[in-house]
């Protein structure tokens, strides 16, 4: 590839950006908007349709480690339209639809595929190979996009579903999800900045490497993962961030009602969303900078921080202020965890492998994410409150900041 004033890198960021966009076709956060009408044509009950994001998260828990491999190894260029494919016929799939048991084992493959886990590895992974100084500004461009999509679809899906119905939802959804994730990828994306004679950052020559703990050292020491998981850093990441989404997912799914239950009405509560929303892009955009200079735990200890105010605010107070604070609280630590997330693992590890050391944790990671909601919603209905299961909710954040304070990057040791 001939040599350019702009990095190569800046047109993957871009790319993977757009495809980060198209993801929210697969109602990631809109889900919720297709309940109603899914469970009034396939006569199932709430509880059951609420399972199916569980599976979802679950199938991309299988299959994660698999795909991290194969990040490392073969790059997303043909892994993302792949699974695009896939994802978008268990769409067209869904639309069609009429027993409990189809809806599920769609749900399910689209998770198999790995395109919508919450780790977002497809986006994040190729990212880490093509940047290691300014990885940080990368990823929060991407993560912008994937921010963007989720303020857009909700709206979209809505209008969809009172213009066609959900079923014809779900396939318009689907032709959206393969005319961004296909070809993009194609056309513009590579494995890693070697295969096409350039190295990270756009550097002229490749430096020497050494550890790092932050963005902005010197090119990092890419660890074995079997090396990886005889450090304390792993661990201590990895139970961090499997507290962190035990929490933020189910509290994610259960503010709506805890509000509504508070005496504000379902559009009030929906406009907080909104606001959620913008301060999700705003924090995923501004963080990137930050992590080019600073060490990247001390980023994910205030993010973690945002989110833990924002449930002692809520259990505080039932004021309008309150309400709409702590939905921008929330999009603040959303939207920073996101960026640190696709950082973090490479800055410790290196890029070498990355893929393959995030898939190792994946599965808990996932399977955090699947259950978090269903456990809140356990405490509600033994308690009839959501107070004991939010507090609980606060006490695992506080535990989750804790232990990434102590997240020291590991030092390499010749193997």
């Amino acid at each position: 590839m001939s040599r350019s004033p702009i990095f190569y890198g800046w047109t993957i960021v871009a790319a993977l950006s757009v495809v980060s966009f198209s993801l929210h076709a697969v109602a990631i956060f809109s889900f919720g908007l297709f309940v109603l009408p899914m469970t009034a044509d396939m006569g199932i009950s709430r509880a059951a349709i609420g399972l199916a994001p569980t599976v979802r998260s679950f199938g991309a828990g299988l299959s994660v480690v698999v795909v991290g491999r194969m990040l490392d190894r073969y790059g997303a260029r043909i892994l993302i339209p792949s699974a695009a494919i896939v994802t978008a016929l268990a769409m067209v799939g869904l639309s069609a639809a009429h027993a409990y048991w189809q809806m599920m084992a769609l749900f399910a493959l689209i998770g198999l595929t790995g395109l919508t886990a919450g780790n977002n590895l497809m986006v994040t992974v190729p990212i880490t190979k093509w940047f290691v100084r300014r990885r940080g500004r990368a990823i929060s461009i991407a993560v912008a996009g994937l921010a963007v999509g989720g303020v857009v679809f909700p709206v979209a899906h809505q209008a969809l579903i009172e213009g066609i119905g959900w079923r014809g939802a779900w396939v318009v959804s689907a032709l959206i999800l393969v005319g961004i994730a296909v070809p993009i990828p194609l056309i513009f994306v590579r494995r890693t900045p070697e295969d096409v004679g350039l190295h990270p950052d756009g550097a002229a020559t490749a430096r020497d490497e050494g550890p790092t703990g932050q963005a902005g050292g010197p090119l990092e020491h890419s660890w074995a993962p079997r090396a990886a998981l005889h450090t304390s850093a792993f661990w201590v990441l990895a139970t961090s961030f499997v507290l962190l989404n035990f929490t933020v997912m189910g509290l994610l799914i259960h503010r709506i009602p805890f509000w509504v239950e508070r005496g504000f009405d379902p559009a009030t509560v929906a406009g907080s969303f909104s606001v959620n929303g913008a301060a999700f892009i705003i924090a995923s955009l501004s963080v990137g900078g930050l992590l080019d200079r600073v060490p990247v735990r001390y980023v994910a200890i205030g993010g973690v921080v945002c989110q833990a105010l924002a449930v002692m605010w809520l259990l505080t107070s039932t004021s309008m202020v309150a309400l709409y604070g702590t939905g921008i609280l929330f999009g603040v630590g959303l939207g920073s965890g996101a960026v640190v997330r696709g950082v973090i693992w490479a800055t410790y590890f290196g890029r070498g492998s990355v893929g393959t050391i995030r898939g190792m944790f994946g599965p808990a990671e996932l399977a955090s994410n699947g259950v978090g909601p269903p456990a809140i919603g356990l405490i509600y209905d033994l308690s009839g409150s959501y107070v004991p299961a939010f507090w609980s909710a606060f006490a695992f954040m506080v535990a989750a900041a804790a232990l990434m304070s102590a997240a020291r990057p590991p030092h390499h040791r010749p193997e």
